[in-house]
């Protein structure tokens, strides 16, 4: 964001709020991240965040929020790299049961938790206490038919200028939550999509499938696929991803939250007549100890390369701030690491 219409928009948040007398908020989240390794590095970052809004009436609302994202990693003493940008920039206007949102926004769908093949616009991290994700331009509309459907519509734009398109509709019956989404690329411009960084050349079409079902044990599939068009129109390459995920709650202490999720991708390449696979195991537990204090362990199991990656993160979280301790236990290749990260919210 421009730095005159970065003032602006701040002028217009400060007018808003005195001009309507509704609610203006400043918030905002610090965080120092330390990680031991061979190379010390510590990261400093703030994201300050305002936002108001303005209610006409029950049903008609108007509101906005703008965050900026400020950080500086380094190595020793000695600046190693350094991020400014505009982390979220959206207005928002609600009449009834449609909503429509213009702006730099999160858009994220889909059950899964670990292994997600419907992250594909953002970059969410169950292991990052933050909860950062990036965002992306885009016109948004979601209309809410009931409480049962819901149906959304986005044009999103890259960073290249090239505007895609797709939808998604969600619905909840007494069989589970279903999900159906679309999305269509026409850029040909090489790009590394989705949570696993799968290269993609060309004009392509992304179908996504999801469904949740919560009863004893809690059940979710997510499978996406990525259809890719090539100039010749005679070749065509197909990639497809799946998560199936399940979690139960044992009684112990304050309950012991165990999850599992198995996915797998295919890649054929039609052009060359290969075939890709991958095929990842994630097991999490998850503890509460006492009322400030939380264990998570993940292990990822590569059925391929017969590797393992246990990851274990301690947290302790109190009203404002958390201290958080993660250690990586990778191959030798990889290597391990460790890091303390300290966060605090206003």
């Amino acid at each position: 964001m421009k730095s005159p219409l970065f003032i602006f928009f701040i002028f217009f948040l400060i007018e808003s709020s005195t001009l309507f007398c509704q609610k203006f908020s400043m918030k905002g989240q610090f965080w120092i991240n330390t990680e031991f390794r061979n190379n010390d590095n510590y990261q400093i970052g703030y994201i300050p965040t305002l936002a108001t809004y303005y209610k006409f009436s029950q049903n008609n609302i108007i509101d906005l929020e703008w965050a900026y994202h400020f950080s500086r990693t380094y190595n020793s003493n000695s600046l190693k790299f350094q991020n400014e940008r505009t982390y979220r920039g959206w207005v928002r206007y609600i009449y009834k049961s449609i909503e429509f949102r213009l702006g730099l926004q999160k858009i994220v769908f889909g059950p899964a938790q670990i292994l997600r093949p419907l992250a594909w616009f953002d970059n969410i991290d169950i292991k990052n206490p933050t909860g950062h994700t990036r965002g992306v331009e885009a016109f948004r509309i979601k209309y809410f038919s009931s409480n049962d459907l819901s149906i959304w519509a986005w044009i999103i734009k890259e960073e290249s200028n090239n505007m895609t398109y797709g939808g998604r509709s969600e619905l909840s019956t007494s069989l589970g939550e279903w999900g159906l989404t679309i999305h269509r690329d026409t850029s040909i411009e090489s790009k590394l999509v989705s949570q696993f960084s799968i290269p993609i050349s060309g004009s392509h079409s992304r179908l996504g499938l999801d469904y949740r079902y919560d009863g004893l044990l809690g059940f979710w599939f997510e499978g996406s696929n990525y259809y890719i068009e090539k100039q010749n129109n005679y070749n065509n390459d197909n990639y497809s991803l799946m998560t199936i995920g399940l979690d139960y709650t044992i009684p112990v202490g304050t309950g012991l939250h165990v999850l599992m999720e198995n996915y797998r991708s295919t890649g054929w390449l039609n052009s060359s007549n290969t075939n890709n696979y991958q095929n990842i195991l994630a097991i999490m537990a998850n503890l509460s100890i006492g009322m400030f204090h939380q264990i998570m362990v993940i292990s990822n199991f590569d059925w391929d390369d017969k590797n393992i990656y246990n990851y274990l993160q301690w947290g302790s979280i109190y009203d404002r701030f958390s201290i958080n301790c993660m250690a990586s236990i990778n191959p030798s290749e990889i290597g391990n690491s460790l890091q303390l990260m300290f966060i605090y919210n206003h």
